[in-house]
């Protein structure tokens, strides 16, 4: 089973389709439902004394371990934002870290024979201290974000510098990089000596730079996009429980794990939040990845 370390939340979120407050979110959440469609993912996280206890017993239901879930006096992170119509910009409008902000991942001993492990996107001092505390003979994947390339270039650095495969978007890829050009941001990741970096492209799709080879994928067409939250984390999600699933690491299995992780996205955006998520089977993805490999097969 797969190791993931994230965030636990509630969101506000505003676009042009409404409004919702106070859903369910958090990087762990959308990660945790989406891996679950494949294995049985263990978390470790934090909560407040508010978070719906439901959602946990419906985790636990889908064969999520939560054990490593500690509840904290006080209220869970919570985060607010706004689309603009286009859902290409996106505006912070409340941030409270609540509990979160003095959270210090505890790995607990039946977590740590776990071999794949994902630092979603929390302060890399924390992913640091994760990894201090299991080793160095696990298979790393870490998430980032625009804030700590900002705030902690130099931390975020370090810890790159330890994982085996780094997923971040198309901005935060040149941000890091400094390359315009994405297919040299891609080459450039790799000089932090990991085995693979991939870049996820939004309405584009995602790509992969892999033993000096390029794959690209383009996105599954949703006509109707309801809300973007999430959408990344969902994708790492499959990504990784699928790469549990298979038990290897080879390029043909990382193609595999990139579809995917863009089919589940794919559901993700069709609601607000995890929604989605919460009801989406493994029948249901098989067939719109039937659905999106008759898409793709031409011959020229």
């Amino acid at each position: 089973m797969s190791l993931s370390i994230g965030s636990l939340a509630f969101d506000t979120i505003e676009n042009v389709h409404g409004k919702r407050e106070r859903i369910v979110g958090g990087s762990l959440t959308y990660y945790a439902y989406a891996a679950s469609l494949f294995e049985k993912p263990k978390l470790v996280g934090v909560i407040g004394e508010d978070f719906p206890e439901a959602i946990i017993n419906e985790m636990k239901k889908r064969g999520i371990d939560v054990r490593g879930i500690e509840k904290e006096e006080g209220k869970t992170f919570f985060w607010e934002g706004k689309y603009s119509d286009d859902f290409l910009e996106r505006e912070t409008i409340t941030t409270e870290l609540n509990v979160f902000e003095h959270f210090d991942p505890k790995i607990p001993d039946f977590y740590k024979g776990e071999r794949n492990v994902f630092l979603a996107n929390i302060a890399p001092s924390l992913q640091k201290k994760v990894m201090e505390q299991l080793g160095e003979d696990k298979f790393y994947v870490m998430d980032t974000m625009n804030l700590w390339i900002n705030i902690d270039r130099a931390g975020l650095e370090d810890v790159i510098r330890k994982v085996d495969g780094i997923i971040l978007n198309d901005e935060e890829a040149r941000m890091l990089t400094e390359k315009s050009y994405i297919y040299d941001a891609a080459k450039a990741l790799k000089n932090y000596g990991i085995s693979f970096a991939l870049i996820k492209k939004g309405e584009n799709g995602s790509m992969l730079y892999y033993d000096n080879k390029f794959v690209v994928i383009p996105p599954y067409p949703i006509e109707t996009v309801i809300d973007p939250t999430g959408a990344g984390d969902s994708y790492g999600g499959a990504f990784m429980g699928f790469l549990e699933e298979a038990g290897n690491i080879d390029l043909k299995t990382l193609k595999k794990a990139m579809v995917y992780g863009t089919i589940v996205s794919s559901f993700t955006i069709e609601d607000f939040g995890v929604e989605r998520l919460r009801n989406l089977k493994r029948e249901d993805v098989e067939q719109r990845l039937g659905e999106y490999m008759e898409m793709l097969n031409f011959s020229v």
